[in-house]
């Protein structure tokens, strides 16, 4: 962790690059944003930035994983109150996702040269601690009764690959959440038992 910083300081820093790092992200995208340009929104020394995270990329995926934590938690009314299980459940979380994620620009703003830019980046450790926020969610919708026909690790990034696939298409695109409802829609018939 950063020397010379109170743990108060670490904290506020922290939480500053994340917001203005998401700000920033949002508005220029991962590639066009540099460490200075984080530092500065932060209010600390280019140098400094190490301090907290190793490259901007990381900070960029914190951030993510971040927003699909609380995405997941607001998920957890709707599995809380919802009657439906099997097929029916996965298809009603796949519709909140959705609708969720437009709250959350930088998931939207997240295109295919953001994520190759990722994975050409980020150490595998990082990449692996992010797959593991999806397959939570596969395991906590076992627990809400939907059966799958693979292991979580599976069908978590099954379903990644349906993402991913429609973040390829044009953010603005008109069809674009209904292509990706409909990939999404295939891997559910395919990953998810029955109910008998």
């Amino acid at each position: 962790m950063p020397k010379g910083f109170t743990d108060a300081e670490k904290e506020r820093i922290i939480s500053l690059l994340r917001r203005e790092g998401e700000r920033l992200f949002v508005q220029y995208g991962l590639k066009k944003v540099t460490i200075e340009n984080l530092a500065q929104a932060a209010q600390i020394a280019k140098g400094s930035f190490y301090s907290f995270y190793s490259s901007k990329e990381e900070l960029y995926m914190d951030i993510l994983d971040r927003c699909q934590r609380r995405m997941y938690e607001e998920l957890e009314v709707t599995l809380a109150t919802n009657r439906n299980r099997g097929k029916q459940l996965m298809r009603e979380v796949i519709r909140k996702l959705l609708q969720s994620m437009e709250r959350f620009p930088l998931i939207l703003r997240t295109d295919q040269e953001t994520i190759e830019l990722l994975y050409r980046k980020l150490s595998p450790k990082v990449l692996e601690e992010h797959l593991s926020t999806d397959t939570d969610l596969i395991e906590n919708l076992m627990r809400h009764g939907v059966q799958f026909v693979y292991p979580p690790v599976v069908v978590a990034k099954c379903l990644q690959q349906a993402v991913l696939a429609g973040f390829q298409m044009d953010q603005d695109d008109p069809d674009r959440a209904q292509v990706m409802l409909i990939l999404l829609e295939g891997v559910v018939e395919k990953l998810v038992r029955d109910e008998e």
